[in-house]
């Protein structure tokens, strides 16, 4: 796909040619994978509020994040994960 264009390439059938979706970015799958560990950490963490967990257990279920809930858990990730509250 061209420069800046918002998908990484997009899957025709290989009989008819007819246009069958977008594959996403390679980083976008990174940050997906990186997201998915981060929420399976916050999940086992003790002492979240009552909103923190339903949070973490709303974001899990979604496939991709909004950039406010994205802001979110790196907030919670930054006070939980990486100052030892994981435990």
């Amino acid at each position: 796909m061209p420069e800046g264009f918002p998908h990484y390439a997009k899957v025709v059938c290989l009989l008819c040619a007819r246009f069958l979706g977008w594959v996403p970015k390679p980083e976008t799958l990174e940050r997906r994978r990186f997201n998915a560990f981060r929420i399976a950490r916050l999940g086992m963490c003790k002492g979240l509020s009552a909103y923190e967990r339903r949070f973490i257990e709303d974001l899990s279920r979604l496939k991709a994040l909004s950039p406010r809930q994205q802001a979110l858990l790196e907030r919670l990730c930054k006070e939980r994960l990486e100052k030892g509250g994981s435990q």
